[in-house]
């Protein structure tokens, strides 16, 4: 049974409770899988405020939300919070995020007020009291839904927008934690038993406790994932395939690489095969990077890193209300880094710049608008190469030439949301992506005499750009049939991509490759900047999509989705001697790929399921006819189980994965011709593999101090046939065994006053053997720390040391030549973060 408490601040009388109706009162609701629950309200002089009103609905609106949390765990639960003094509506937003209230309130009632700090081990209510103190703000409760309001008072009618906040959102910015209560890579704020898949979610918290920058330092924290980055951008691999990009939902080109972490709330990676998603793509899974949204309220956060190399950072991120209403919010984000490297040349540069903004046409309608601007400057090598001898060169070398190259990368993000009376809502998005990089490259054409330590040196000049524009347009529901309510979807999407590419490149014979690095004295500049030709690349993609969740029973829901694809891709070349149009051997028009799942809810805490998921991957390669191969077509079979404790405060989750990849393109040894020269070469769609393993992830906060992030994967994965029939039975592109962990605890006065407010946590990465032939890895472990201290309610400073034994390791395994890179020596760095 469901107790209804009514609590007032210091003061203040008790306001009405749940079942009174004040006379001139008209309100509605849209409920749902959204952070964000909007109500309007008018009032005339004389009515209560638009707060008390709600607070009628607030059992209604619990259930509506699919709280599954009971009153006794709202209540007794005790977490341990360590809120800094903010804006009382940031404060919320928090203590909503990290337990199982869900507080409701008008915009205006909590517009300029600020809350005190709150830290130590609390019941979510105790806290709630500590942050309305003085604010005389009073609150009615009514299970594990909380309505904020003031006492009634004379005014004119107006138009109230009232908030709701909780434990549904996906965002995880103010969490404080590393649990993460859902993900939108299902074209909504799913819960993460709710995905049928392996998902793993890399918090805001997370991203700034272990200071990951980059985009190849945060992946390689999530379970499962492998970054192979040698030439400065990201390929994300998992369970032994490469995996798809998308920004906010909307697919990406995988050449434009996101080079920093501070744009995002958080990142979503989804493993295993998502057609249902992208259409075509690689079987490794899709990575989703979620962007920061203007707060309504105001603040200002920043931080500044110093340490190793001479590294300098500097973050700046402003957000809140452009109008006083609340209706148009904003934020702005600006990020500068220098470092001097750790290897020959090793100095870059990069700066973002980033802007938002939201308006409010109604409180069902939202329009959001973003821009992102990207610079990154530095020395372009393609890894190291190996010496004669077979052992690859020393982890200081490194084979730019003394010239840099340009990275610019720029993104327009536009999604328009509305949620319909029924239930329903929608929400188009348009991307627009800009990709530049123009600059010198070079790399050993040979490996390293190990007596002489000449190599032979191509040296070249690079001159790329790309422009990618994406759609996807989605309505999503539910709808009543049999006395059960499910949840039907359905989408198109439509991706077009533009590339140019061009360089010019010569090779020198017997250089000093680790020690001559100086451009002009090898060649002029101006030979190789001359790219007489270009190649233009024109690739379209569309399709539409549905997918059902249906309530078999109670406990039981059948996930089932279908998406039907074109493909198509054309080339010319552009420039001194342009061509005609080619089109490209890759084409699919209407190609189904399905996908299905079971969800079965065993209990509040447990949730098991099973999935299964369709490959499509077009080819370019044509055998001896002339005829491109059919397309790389396969499939993944899942089992896992996923489950919630302490009141949602830690999760863990284990999954059974195979996968059978057919149509890999081979070698046709009996044919030669193909490409358009007489020895070009033929292939024959014969190759077939198969990834199969186990992954087991546990993250969140298993007691109020204590936050853990733990994964686990194993990965059998070999050739079943191959043009080299020396590779049949042999593996590829993954280590077997792959163990990553981040634990931190934090002090309060409860355990030693002395330590209160210290934080000391500490990280290891494990993997097992990876080699391809050339150049082997053996298994290795790094290790890490962190020592922070909140010095008040607005700063905290920390220390953190990574590869604190400085092992030396190759994180990416190339050729005999070229693609080989070390991972990062030991270094030190210092962060101090505020927040106003």
């Amino acid at each position: 049974m469901r107790e209804t408490v009514r609590t007032r601040a210091r003061g203040l009388r008790r306001s009405p409770g749940p079942g009174r109706r004040r006379d001139g009162a008209s309100l509605s609701y849209h409920s749902g899988k959204q952070h964000t629950v909007e109500i309007q309200a008018r009032r005339k002089a004389g009515a209560p405020r638009t707060a008390l009103l709600i607070g009628s609905l607030s059992i209604s609106l619990a259930l509506a939300l699919g709280t599954a949390v009971t009153q006794a765990n709202a209540q007794n639960t005790i977490v341990r919070l360590d809120m800094p003094a903010q804006a009382l509506g940031d404060a919320l937003l928090q203590l909503g995020r990290q337990t199982s209230l869900q507080i409701l309130y008008a915009q205006d009632l909590v517009r300029g007020l600020q809350a005190p700090a709150v830290s130590g081990t609390l019941t979510p209510e105790q806290a709630l009291g500590q942050l309305l103190q003085g604010s005389g703000i009073e609150y009615v409760r009514t299970g594990n839904t909380v309505t904020l309001a003031k006492p009634p008072s004379t005014g004119a009618a107006q138009m109230e927008t009232v908030k709701v906040v909780g434990a549904n959102d996906a965002t995880t910015e103010g969490s404080g934690t590393y649990a993460a209560s859902g993900a939108s890579l299902f074209k909504g704020a799913n819960s993460l038993k709710e995905i049928p898949q392996s998902v793993s979610v890399l918090t805001r918290q997370q991203i700034e406790d272990q200071n990951l920058t980059t985009i190849e330092s945060a992946l390689n924290h999530m379970t499962g994932a492998r970054v192979s980055d040698f030439d400065r951008g990201e390929s994300v691999y998992a369970r032994g395939y490469t995996a798809n990009k998308e920004i906010d939902g909307v697919p990406q080109q995988n050449a434009a690489s996101a080079i920093d972490t501070v744009l995002y709330d958080r990142i979503e990676f989804l493993r295993g095969p998502s057609g249902l998603l992208s259409g075509t793509g690689n079987p490794g899974g899709t990575v989703n990077y979620v962007l920061k949204r203007p707060q309504p309220e105001f603040s200002v956060k920043g931080a500044v890193t110093v340490g190793s190399w001479n590294t300098r950072r500097g973050e700046l991120d402003v957000t809140g209300p452009l109008l006083e209403n609340g209706k148009l919010r904003g934020r702005g984000v600006l990020m500068q880094q220098s470092t001097d490297g750790w290897h020959d040349l090793g100095d870059e540069n990069k700066r973002v710049l980033f802007g938002a903004l939201e308006y409010d046409f109604t409180p069902d309608t939202t329009l959001g608008v973003s821009y992102a601007h990207s610079e990154y400057k530095y020395y372009n090598s393609y890894g190291l190469p190996t010496y004669s001898t077979g052992n690859v060169v020393s982890r200081s070398s490194y084979l730019a030439p003394d010239r840099r190259t340009t990275q610019i990368d720029d993104r327009l993000m536009v999604d328009l949301k509305h949620r319909f009376a029924n239930g329903w809502s929608g929400r188009a998005a348009y991307s627009y992506a800009s990709y530049s990089q123009k600059g010198y490259a070079g790399y050993a054409a040979s490996t390293v005499d190990a007596n002489t330590g000449l190599a032979n040196y191509s040296l070249g000049y690079l001159n790329n750009n790309s422009r990618w524009n994406s759609v996807d347009v989605n309505v999503s529901g539910p709808v009543r049939l049999f006395e059960r309510e499910h949840v039907l979807t359905f989408g198109y999407s439509s991706a077009i991509s533009d590339a140019k590419t061009g360089s010019h490149y010569t090779t020198v014979r017997n250089r000093d490759v680790l020690n001559d690095h100086d451009y002009d004295a090898i060649i002029a500049a101006s030979d190789l900047e001359d790219i007489p030709n270009r190649t233009e690349t024109y690739t379209q993609q569309s399709g539409v999509y549905a997918n059902a969740r249906i309530k078999l029973a109670d406990p039981l829901t059948l996930v089932l989705g279908s998406r039907w694809t074109d493909y198509s891709s054309k080339t010319r070349s552009v420039g001194a001697t342009p061509t005609d149009w080619t089109t490209g051997a890759a084409q699919a028009s209407k190609k189904f790929t399905p996908y299905g799942g079971l969800v079965w809810d065993v209990n509040e805490q447990v949730t098991l399921y099973a999935s299964y998921a369709d490959i499509f991957i077009p080819q370019t390669q044509q055998d001896a006819q002339g005829n491109a191969l059919d397309p790389r077509v396969g499939w993944q079979t899942e089992v896992g189980a996923k489950t919630s404790w302490m009141d949602g405060a830690l999760d863990a989750t284990v999954a059974l994965f195979r996968i059978r990849d057919k149509n890999r393109a081979m070698v046709d040894p009996d044919n030669v011709g193909c490409g358009g020269t007489s020895a070009g070469t033929c292939y024959r769609a014969a190759g077939e593999v198969q990834s199969q393993g186990v992954e087991f992830e546990v993250t969140g906060r298993p007691t109020p101090q204590w936050d853990i992030i733990t994964g686990y994967t194993y990965n059998s994965n070999k050739y079943l046939s191959d043009s080299n029939a020396a590779n049949v039975g042999k593996r590829f592109q993954a280590p077997e065994h792959m163990f990553k962990l981040w634990t931190q605890y934090h002090f309060v006065d409860e355990f030693n006053a002395a330590l209160a407010g210290w934080t000391v946590g500490g990280g290891m990465y494990v993997q097992s053997d990876i080699d391809n032939d050339t150049v082997r890895q053996r298994g290795y472990a790094t290790f890490s720390a962190r020592v922070a201290y909140r010095i008040n309610d607005r700063w905290e400073a920390s220390v953190l040391a990574n590869n604190l034994f400085d092992r030396t390791y190759l994180r990416t395994t190339g050729y005999a030549a070229y693609y080989n890179s070390y991972g990062e020596p030991r270094n030190v760095m210092l962060t101090l973060r505020g927040k106003f």
